[in-house]
């Protein structure tokens, strides 16, 4: 269900990626040039513009205040931006079949120091801030994201969905210095194990859950995730974990999972792979936020989100709508 229309803006930054999408037509693989042998190429908004079309579209009119990039005027390579390259090929499905990522080919980061960093010019009380770090710049672009931090009201969520390497960076320590009372921290338990962390995989979900526990409760490098009001590691489309902090210092964990799978088996019968699935689950706990600022029900948004990424995997694109740039 959308969220009802919200009086403040909700204000989304971060790294911006154009994702490019080639197709294939598998029925005519050869190595050799034919004109016959199809292929196409299209661009669609990822990073930071995603995830704001994705907040868009799930909260009904959403004041929204986000970085805007015509795709019409952008090029392979185009230097301003970063560019991923994604090879997608068709896959059976009940219905007929779906395109998926079938290899990631490679990213090309910008090569001028121009970019779609916008400064954060808006009005003070912001409802809710929205942050994409994907390690791309922003976090280290001041100008970027101070001013918003500066002007926003003092009681407002501040979301930040955060890639390896986890709790470094200029943008982490003034967010962990200044507001960790207000603020919710998204990642995924591959950027965790990217760190300096051990935690085990499809041994039992209690285990995992254990491991993730002490590691952001008592590793160094990490164990500053924990001191955010809530910090929550994605398992996909096989459940979270959500860490609490609680007014006595102490923290809580909390595990929601599929007990009929796990992890990677939901995946796993489904070939290919979708990017994306992060994003899903930080417009479902942005539309949280927005819908109570005060207690935001976080348990209910992750079931929300995770049921997004399901869909979203199972889903997969269109050939229409990469033939025609589109990114449903």
């Amino acid at each position: 269900m959308c969220a009802k229309k919200n009086q403040h803006k909700t204000i989304i930054r971060g790294d911006v990626v154009i994702d490019w999408n080639i197709a294939e037509d598998p029925s005519a693989r050869s190595d050799s040039w034919s004109q016959e042998k199809h292929a196409s190429i299209s661009c669609v908004r990822g990073g930071a513009l995603l995830l704001a079309d994705l907040i868009q579209a799930c909260i009904q009119d959403a004041k929204i205040d986000a970085v805007q990039i015509d795709l019409e005027q952008i090029v392979p390579g185009e230097p301003r931006h970063h560019h991923a390259y994604n090879l997608l090929t068709p896959y059976p499905t009940k219905a007929g079949e779906t395109w998926r990522v079938s290899r990631f080919l490679g990213f090309e980061q910008r090569s001028t120091p121009e970019s779609a960093f916008v400064p954060g010019q808006t009005s003070s009380g912001s409802g809710v801030l929205v942050l994409d770090d994907a390690n791309l710049g922003f976090r280290q672009k001041r100008d970027a994201w101070l001013p918003m931090l500066e002007i926003a009201a003092k009681k407002s969520w501040i979301l930040i969905k955060q890639a390896a390497p986890l709790a470094q960076g200029d943008l982490w320590d003034e967010l962990i210095r200044n507001h960790a009372e207000h603020m919710i921290v998204l990642t995924t338990i591959e950027d965790l194990r990217r760190s300096e962390v051990q935690i085990s995989r499809q041994i039992s979900w209690e285990r995992s859950a254990q491991d993730v526990f002490w590691e952001l409760t008592h590793n160094p490098s990490v164990n500053s995730l924990s001191r955010a009001a809530y910090c929550i590691i994605s398992l996909n489309a096989a459940g979270a974990i959500l860490l609490s902090h609680q007014p006595d210092a102490t923290v809580e964990a909390r595990l929601l999972f599929d007990p009929h799978n796990m992890e990677d088996d939901f995946e796993n019968t489904h070939p290919g792979t979708m990017y994306g699935n992060t994003s899903c689950l930080a417009a479902a706990i942005s539309r949280a936020a927005i819908e109570n600022a005060q207690t935001p029900d976080l348990i209910a948004a992750i079931q929300s989100g995770v049921r997004g990424v399901r869909s979203l995997w199972v889903s997969g694109f269109d050939r229409h709508d990469l033939e025609s740039g589109k990114d449903e």
